[in-house]
This record gives structure tokens, C-alpha cells and sequence, in this order.
């Protein structure tokens, strides 16, 4: 599913979120949805499911995908250093 239908024009769907559990993304704004989907667009759970959309702006995404990328890196060279 590339585009979630609670989304607006200027943001992009991150993925799904259990709200039972702390989610962080590095201090970028998101904001939760009402109701989550699977991949092909199928209705996960009923509305009052803690399974929540993870939905940011498009200029958000953006900085966070750095972020994510950087941690990837960083990650994969701690692993190599520890070989």
C-alpha cells in the first residue's frame, strides 16, 4: 500500500504502529491515523485497535529518512567493526 487513505495531499504513510508500545521517530512530527491497513490495503483491525498509521509531511519524510539512513549506516559499520 503506498498511499494511505487518511492521508493528505503534502504527507506520506511511514507504516503501522502498536500504540501500547512507545514509538519515536528521532523527534520528527507524525501523526497517528484512525485505521490501519495491511500492505495490499485490507482493513487490519477494527477502529478501537491500538494498531495505529504512522503519517508524516512529505518535508518530515524526508528528514527522517536521512536519519534512517544514517542509523543504517552507522549500524552496518559498528557490525563490520565487530567482526
Amino acid at each position: 500500500m503506498s498511499q494511505h487513505p487518511e492521508c493528505k495531499e503534502n504527507e506520506v504513510f511511514i507504516g503501522n504502529t502498536d500504540t501500547r508500545k512507545s514509538f519515536d521517530c528521532c523527534g520528527v512530527g507524525y501523526r497517528l491515523g484512525e485505521q490501519a491497513y495491511d500492505i495490499n490495503g485490507k482493513l487490519l483491525i477494527g477502529p478501537d485497535s491500538p494498531i495505529k498509521p504512522v503519517i508524516m509531511s512529505k518535508e518530515n519524510h524526508i528528514i527522517w529518512n536521512k536519519i534512517m539512513m544514517n542509523e543504517l549506516i552507522r549500524g552496518e559499520a559498528l557490525r563490520r567493526s565487530s567482526e
